[in-house]
Order: C-alpha cells, then sequence, then structure tokens
C-alpha cells in the first residue's frame, strides 16, 4: 500500500535517471536528472536530451536533484560486502585489489574468475534500489514499480 499524500516516482524512471547523472558525470557531459517534489515526475536534462529543463530546478523545495551512484557510496564498501557474503576464499584478493589503481577491473575478473559477475549486478542492483528507496523517504517521495 503507498502513502497517497506523497507523490509517488516510478523506480524504474528513477534508476534511469541517476545512470544517466552518473554516466554523464563520468563522460564529462552536462547532465541533471530533477524529481518534481508535487507530482513525483523525473526529468533528464543535458546534451543530447530533447526536453528542456523545467523552471526552478535549483529551488530545492520544487525539485530533488537525482543523486549519481558516488553521492551513494555504493563503492569498495559494496564490493567487499558483496566478496564477504559470497567470494569468502577471494576475499585478501578482493581487498588487495581495492587498495591500488584498477580497482574494479581487478574485482571485475575475480568475479569472472569465481563465476559470481551475474550474482554480484544482481547484489549491485539491490543495493542501488534499496539506496534510492532511502533517498525517495528523505525526499518525501515513494516508490512504486
Amino acid at each position: 500500500m503507498t502513502d497517497t499524500t506523497k507523490p509517488s516516482v516510478n523506480l524504474d524512471d528513477l534508476m534511469l535517471a541517476c545512470e544517466f547523472v552518473s554516466s554523464g558525470e563520468s563522460s564529462g557531459f552536462d547532465c541533471g536528472a530533477y524529481v518534481d517534489k508535487a507530482t513525483g515526475a523525473v526529468h533528464m536534462v543535458g546534451e543530447g536530451m530533447e526536453d528542456e529543463a523545467p523552471d526552478h530546478t535549483d529551488d530545492l523545495t520544487l525539485f530533488a536533484p537525482v543523486p549519481r551512484r558516488r553521492d551513494m557510496d555504493l563503492g569498495s564498501w559494496l564490493a567487499i560486502a558483496f566478496a564477504e557474503e559470497h567470494l569468502a576464499d577471494r576475499l585478501d584478493d578482493v581487498r588487495q585489489a581495492f587498495r591500488r589503481s584498477g580497482a574494479y577491473a581487478k574485482f571485475r575478473s575475480i568475479l569472472m574468475q569465481a563465476g559470481q559477475y551475474e550474482a554480484w549486478g544482481a547484489y549491485e542492483q539491490a543495493a542501488l534500489e534499496r539506496e534510492l528507496q532511502r533517498w525517495c523517504e528523505e525526499n518525501d517521495l515513494v516508490v512504486v514499480r
């Protein structure tokens, strides 16, 4: 049952917007995504997008800027938590990988060798969903699927 007093935001739209702003940041594109706090509508704006930014996206009482993955701190600690649960025999290798540059390439290699690449994807996706749901709660929004 959803809270009808708060605007609802579609989880798939929110996840797409999060990926959009995260990939834009890593690619050097000027982009942003915002959730209208009155309607729950997700707006993605930036290079290559046809839509214009709604007025007043800088007003945090009206719009909530969609966080980037980096803003949610879903980095090395999540990979190590996954390793603790699913790669106990390779945990030291994973920890060592995250002490050097190229950590994610090394981690990906460990996942592939252990046959855990798809399991990691599901684990990471679930963590992202949880963080976006928490973000919605902080912004007085309700997540719907």
